[in-house]
């Protein structure tokens, strides 16, 4: 998960975010799921105040929602290759 604590030096307060590096051209104008989500040109991260997540109707599904369509903005831009990407969540795991 990822979570910027309290005084990380963002104004908004607590907030979730994700990146790219290298960050795919078209990223920072792509479309995201949540109103309350936005993308920081200064830093290069789309960010979801832990408010906005903490007061939603499902605050599961809305964290979700931001995490899947940064990562989907993300693999589509760079032309990641998801079917492989995703076709196994286990298979990284050690027995």
């Amino acid at each position: 998960m990822v979570f910027h604590p309290p005084g990380h030096g963002y104004s908004i307060g607590p907030t979730f975010y994700t990146y790219a590096y290298p960050e795919p051209a078209g990223l920072a104008d792509h479309p995201i799921r949540l109103a309350a989500a936005s993308y920081r040109r200064e830093s290069g991260e789309f960010v979801l105040p832990y408010e906005a997540v903490a007061t939603a109707p499902d605050p599961d599904r809305a964290l979700s929602a931001f995490l899947h369509t940064t990562y989907a903005a993300t693999a589509e831009l760079a032309h990641w290759d998801r079917a492989t990407l995703e076709a196994d969540p286990h298979r990284w795991e050690h027995h």
